[in-house]
């Protein structure tokens, strides 16, 4: 089943209503973990993607419920447009220096690199 943004905000809603603001905090806190050991266990050499995708779900929900305790979504919105536009730079001018011939070295080193 999947949900309209409207029955998930309202969903969010009733699960901040029923358990509180701070257990929602707690949970969201819980979530995170969980998902940092998941992540952990892949770099151990035993990933399980599907528990990663899982976490990874219970943390974008969490996220969401912290948007509505803080009333943030708009804020948040404007900082992941800013953050997006500046990794959109960031990876520009990281591809610009990979395409940039080195400073140093000969001409003749230069091109052996190409």
């Amino acid at each position: 089943m999947s949900y309209t943004e409207e029955d998930a905000k309202r969903i969010y809603s009733a699960a901040i209503a029923a358990w509180g603001i701070a257990s929602q905090l707690l949970m969201a806190i819980e979530e995170m973990a969980e998902l940092i050991q998941a992540i952990c266990k892949d770099f151990r050499g035993k990933a399980d993607y599907d528990n990663i995708a899982e976490e990874t779900a219970d943390v974008q929900i969490m996220l969401k419920q912290l948007q509505i305790i803080y009333d943030s979504g708009a804020a948040v919105q404007r900082f992941m447009d800013s953050k997006l536009a500046r990794l959109e730079d960031r990876i520009k001018q990281s591809e610009q220096k990979k395409a940039a011939p080195a400073a140093t070295g000969t001409a003749q080193e230069v091109n052996a690199d190409r």
